[in-house]
C-alpha cells in the first residue's frame, strides 16, 4: 500500500481524521466546495493546527491539498520529523503572494496566489541524508503548474532523516482546506504525484446482500438507513453481540462522468456498547468477492475506523467506475 492518508471531511465532521488543535469545523457554503465535494475543513479562529501522524517514518512523500485563502501571508502546511521538529513548511509570502517552501533554505514559486478561490497545492519532498546540501528534493505545484523545482537541495531542517507527521495550519480565521491525500513511494500504485482530484463520500442508500445486525436507537425502518446521516450520529445505529454478524449496504453512485479511482476507503463511526471487549471488521462486497479487513478494536466512545482498498478485491486491478457503483460496504462483528 502506498496511499497513506486520504481525507476530504465529507462526513461533515472535523474529527474524521487527524488530531484537532483548536476550533475547526466543516462547512459546505461560504465558499462552495470544489465540485463534486460536499464539505471542507474550516478554520474558525486564528493560529490553529490539525495534525496527522503517519504509521512509520517517511523519507519521500507526495502531498495534495486544496486550499481556499481568505487572507494571504503565512504558513499552511508543516512536515515534522520523528522528534517533532519542523522539517519543511509551505508558506505564502505576504508581499509577493508567492508560495515558499522553507527547509534549510527558502525556495520561492513563480505564480502569485489569489484569495477567495480554491487552489490545488502539491508537494514532493525527498531526503537522503541530513549532512549534504545537494541530495534532497522539494517540488511544489500550484494549480497544476510546477512553481518550485529543486532536485538538488538540502530538504531537511531537523536532525532526523524522516517525516513522521504533518499539520495543516491557519493563522487567519476562515481559511479552508479540502481533498487531502498523501502518497509514499513504496509500492507500484499511488506512489507518485497525486494530481487534481476529489474525495467523494458514497453514502448507504439501500440494502445489500447481508443483513444480520439489529437496529438500535431511533428505528428508521431499515438497517442501511441507520447509517446514512451526515454528520454521523449515534441516535440510530446497527449493532450485534454475535461474532460474524455482518451488514453490507448498497451505496450511492460516484458523480456522473468518467473518473480515475485511486482508492476506495470504507469508513465507519463505531463504539463498543458493553463492558466486554469488541472489534469490527470493515467489509466490502465487490462482484463475487466479499473481503473482510482485519478486525479493529472498538472503544467505549465513538471512533472512526477505515480500511484502504487501492485495488478492487474482486479483480486485483484498479477500480472501475462500474465496480465502485455496484459495490457494497459494511461491517462484520468480531
Amino acid at each position: 500500500m502506498t496511499r497513506i492518508l486520504t481525507c476530504g471531511w465529507e462526513t461533515g465532521d472535523p474529527n474524521e481524521a487527524g488530531v484537532i488543535g483548536g476550533a475547526w469545523s466543516c462547512a459546505n457554503t461560504g465558499p462552495a466546495p470544489k465540485a463534486p465535494s460536499q464539505y471542507y475543513l474550516r478554520c474558525n479562529t486564528n493560529g490553529i493546527y490539525k495534525t496527522f501522524n503517519f504509521v512509520g517514518n517517511k523519507t519521500e512523500l507526495y502531498i495534495r491539498l486544496r486550499i481556499y485563502f481568505v487572507s494571504l501571508g503565512d504558513s499552511f502546511l508543516y512536515l515534522y520529523d520523528s522528534a517533532g521538529s519542523i522539517q519543511v513548511y509551505l508558506n505564502v509570502a505576504p508581499s509577493t503572494r508567492l508560495l515558499q517552501a522553507i527547509a534549510a533554505t527558502t525556495l520561492t514559486g513563480t505564480i502569485p496566489c489569489d484569495v477567495n478561490i480554491w487552489h490545488l497545492i502539491e508537494l514532493h519532498w525527498k531526503a537522503t541524508t541530513t549532512t549534504s546540501s545537494t541530495d534532497g528534493t522539494i517540488r511544489v505545484w500550484q494549480d497544476g503548474t510546477l512553481v518550485i523545482n529543486s532536485t538538488a537541495v538540502d530538504s531537511t531542517n531537523a536532525s532526523n532523516l524522516n517525516v513522521h507527521s504533518m499539520s495543516l495550519y491557519s493563522y487567519y480565521q476562515d481559511n479552508q482546506f479540502d481533498d487531502l491525500a498523501v502518497n509514499d513511494t513504496l509500492g507500484t500504485i499511488n506512489n507518485g504525484q497525486i494530481g487534481d482530484g476529489s474525495v467523494v463520500l458514497l453514502l448507504p442508500n439501500g440494502p445489500g446482500s447481508n443483513t444480520n445486525q439489529t437496529r438500535g436507537g431511533t428505528d428508521s425502518g431499515a438497517n442501511w438507513s441507520q447509517t446514512d446521516e451526515l454528520p454521523p450520529s449515534m441516535n440510530d445505529y446497527v449493532q450485534s453481540a454475535t461474532v460474524g454478524a455482518r451488514d453490507t449496504y448498497a451505496v450511492t453512485d460516484i458523480p456522473a462522468g468518467a473518473w480515475t479511482v485511486n482508492a476506495v476507503e470504507p469508513l465507519a463511526w463505531v463504539q463498543n456498547s458493553d463492558t466486554g471487549t469488541g472489534s469490527i471488521g470493515l467489509t466490502v462486497v465487490s462482484g463475487a468477492t466479499t473481503n473482510e479487513a482485519a478486525a479493529q478494536t472498538l472503544a467505549i466512545t465513538p471512533v472512526y475506523v477505515r480500511q484502504l482498498y487501492e485495488t478492487d478485491p474482486n479483480t486485483g486491478a484498479a477500480w472501475t467506475n462500474a465496480a465502485v457503483n455496484a459495490m457494497e460496504v459494511g461491517t462484520t462483528v468480531r
